[in-house]
């Protein structure tokens, strides 16, 4: 099925990987769903979108990357989304990328589609662990066994009538605080989280509403 579809095309993507280098044709698709689809609809374009959310993550020491993306992605595709917003009609879908797109549902008319826009989760790797090196060997050991992945969500305004600003909100801040469940001790309740904390650290975070 396409769920299947999604998760074998991300495994080969990573798979490919053994080196540095990011995956062919992986950061080049970034942002750049727009123009019309096979069916013939419209398709939005992420790069004038607003950014809501942006995380950079470093690997873990000695973690390969394909691991690595394949527990972000599991990560973001296993978010509960509808929890978060129980009154708004909506649906998540696995993305081709590891990613996930939010669409917002509304009744549909003769006037208007049943989407309402949404928010699309965009998983890119890039190079380094997004970290300065210093002067200390140790450190740039580390460093060089890392990797940087990073979550980008932006808006989808297709179709929106209205804006969604309060839902891209509840969204957006539940995801960073279900980042932020991993106690001083490293302990977390949530499956998820602690296999994400395994694996990669968090460098930097932004949102619209920090």
């Amino acid at each position: 099925d396409e769920s299947s579809n999604d998760s074998f095309n991300q495994h080969t993507l990573a798979s490919r990987h053994s080196g540095k280098e990011t995956p062919r044709g992986w950061t080049s698709r970034l942002f750049s769903s727009s123009g019309s689809s096979s069916e013939g609809v419209q398709l939005p374009d992420y790069s004038n979108e607003e950014t809501l959310l942006k995380v950079h993550f470093a690997t873990k020491p000695n973690v390969p990357l394909q691991e690595a993306v394949e527990v972000l992605s599991k990560f973001s595709q296993s978010f509960p989304f509808a929890a978060v917003l129980p009154v708004q009609p909506l649906q998540y879908l696995p993305t081709e990328d590891g990613g996930v797109e939010i669409k917002f549902l509304r009744k549909k008319t003769d006037l208007k589609s049943g989407i309402d826009g949404g928010i699309r989760f965009f998983l890119d790797q890039k190079s380094g662990s997004g970290e300065n090196e210093d002067d200390d060997d140790d450190d740039q050991s580390i460093e060089s066994s890392s990797y940087g992945l990073e979550i980008t969500a932006k808006r989808n305004s297709m179709g929106q009538s209205i804006s969604k600003i309060m839902s891209e909100k509840l969204v957006i801040k539940a995801y960073v605080a279900a980042l932020n469940t991993i106690d001083e001790a490293g302990e977390t309740t949530n499956k998820q989280t602690a296999l994400l904390a395994e694996k990669l650290r968090v460098t930097s975070l932004y949102h619209k509403w920090m």
